[in-house]
């Protein structure tokens, strides 16, 4: 009893402010929220998943984790004064472009945002603990993944936000005439699984002892089969292996005592326990087979998808101020004379493209800006997360239009302003 109170008593509110965070950020994944509000435009008779509000627990968890954290900083910093002025031009315009949210919830929103920004630049964590809590939960959802790709259908963690895998419009793969089901996780999408794995792998990838942790977040995204987050973890990983290739050969070499290695296999085998990473990645696609091969190469959705290029550009030139923050789906119809399907209700697969239609030309020049100086800003790691982002952004559009996509989003660009 003694020992127990004298560890409440040596638990400070910075501790417990800190372990709300990461729980918040650890949380994420899983769906859970309560609707509070949803707007009076039902499109082909049902609502749309991009214009509800909901608080979800990350909100309350962030909040608490505030509330305990800020009393005890005498002079909270704002990080990089101009990527701060840029946050708030942005916010300022979602603002002045709402036509969908109410107003109240869209301070809500844009406040939670601001404060999971400002907790990271003042120091609420440490960098690795941060890694480590992503890690984890990619750890967590990719056995959940791959779990439900071989049981082909949920497993039972709906309470924790798991989709219905029965329910109809749930992503899956063509085979002839069999649908094999993708790797959710506790996501919306297989793609937002996807986008988080992979900025799990990037940060925690130089944690040495946690490369196991990192071998089932690389398996969990093979079940995803998202090709976007596929595509941009292979990019970073060729980049940064051309740009530390003579770091990569004397830290082989200080390591074995061995002259260097010139032989790309080997390379691979020694530096940071890669032949644990390629075992895994090679069971997993072995795994995935025939369902693999016949996704990455199929181009019916890519086809799909480019038919919302020509009504999205027609909706710039029109109204190249923007038509308001999420708003893209509730007026895409006036830009097409095709009768859309409940499906086909979705933003662009192209974050550019989309805040340029919602938040006009003002908001691109923004956003650009403000991902160009942070990643100039930020440090060669964090930059390969970014860029990471970067690429995910070119195919897809979570990261601005859904919650687990935003709050990966502003996390990871604060993580590049402050950890040096």
């Amino acid at each position: 009893m003694i020992l127990i109170a004298n560890w409440y008593k040596d638990i400070t509110l910075p501790q417990i402010a800190e372990t709300l965070f990461l729980l918040g950020i650890f949380v994420l994944p899983f769906q859970i929220y309560t609707i509070i509000a949803q707007p009076d435009i039902h499109l082909s008779g049902q609502s749309s998943e991009f214009t509800n509000a909901a608080i979800y627990a990350t909100d309350i968890l962030i909040i608490l984790s505030a509330i305990l954290f800020f009393p005890g900083k005498k002079k909270p910093e704002i990080g990089n004064k101009l990527i701060f002025t840029l946050l708030l031009a942005l916010c300022s315009l979602l603002l002045i472009l709402n036509t969908v949210f109410p107003i109240t919830w869209l301070i809500f929103r844009l406040a939670t945002f601001a404060l999971i920004y400002l907790l990271i630049i003042n120091g609420i964590t440490k960098q690795e603990s941060l890694f480590k809590t992503l890690l984890a939960a990619g750890a967590l959802q990719a056995i959940i993944a791959i779990m439900q790709f071989v049981g082909q259908g949920s497993i039972g963690l709906g309470f924790l936000g798991e989709p219905n895998l029965d329910a109809s419009g749930i992503a899956k793969i063509d085979i002839g005439d069999e649908k094999i089901i993708r790797g959710y996780g506790t996501m919306a999408h297989p793609n937002i699984l996807g986008g988080f794995l992979v900025i799990a792998i990037i940060l925690g990838a130089s944690i040495k002892k946690w490369i196991p942790i990192t071998a089932i977040c690389l398996a969990g995204l093979v079940f995803t089969f998202s090709r976007s987050a596929m595509v941009a973890l292979l990019a970073v990983t060729i980049l940064y292996a051309l740009f530390n290739i003579r770091k990569i050969l004397k830290s082989n070499r200080a390591a074995k005592g061995q002259p260097p290695i010139n032989n790309c296999f080997a390379l691979a085998k020694h530096h940071f326990k890669q032949k644990y990473l390629a075992l895994v990645l090679i069971i997993a696609l072995l795994a995935a087979g025939t369902a693999f091969k016949s996704h990455i190469f199929s181009l019916y959705e890519i086809e799909e998808r480019l038919t919302q290029l020509n009504p999205t550009i027609d909706m710039i030139t029109e109204s190249p101020l923007g038509v308001g923050w999420q708003n893209f789906t509730n007026e895409i119809q006036n830009y097409t004379d095709e009768k859309l399907m409940p499906w086909e209700y979705q933003p662009i697969h192209n974050i550019y493209l989309l805040i340029t239609s919602e938040l006009g030309i003002v908001g691109t020049i923004l956003f650009l800006f403000l991902i160009f100086h942070t990643f100039l800003e930020s440090k060669p790691k964090l930059k390969y997360a970014l860029l990471a982002l970067i690429i995910i952004g070119l195919a897809d559009h979570y990261l601005y239009t859904l919650y687990q996509g935003e709050i990966l989003a502003i996390t990871t660009l604060a993580a590049a302003s402050h950890y040096k």
